[in-house]
């Protein structure tokens, strides 16, 4: 289920975002078992704390769940023609 691509780090808007997500998945008989990002710097390794919040949550409900953090070191800018 995408959430967002941009500010989620917005306390309301997470958490309205994590109520739909939690809504949708007890109607669909789903469970969240991860979630990924990516930082906005390429240089960047690091979990921000959002994602570590949200990977808490997901961890609260499954204890299996996974975060992971999309390496871009190694991305480059499309050139557009």
């Amino acid at each position: 289920v995408p959430l967002a691509h941009g500010l989620l780090g917005l306390a309301p808007m997470l958490e309205a975002a994590m109520l739909l997500v939690d809504e949708y998945c007890a109607t669909t008989d789903m469970v969240i078992v991860g979630y990924y990002t990516a930082n906005e710097r390429q240089n960047d390794g690091e979990l921000n704390h959002v994602a570590r919040k949200v990977g808490e949550r997901f961890h609260s409900r499954c204890n299996q769940a996974v975060v992971v953090l999309v390496d871009n070191t190694n991305m480059k800018p499309t050139v557009d023609n």
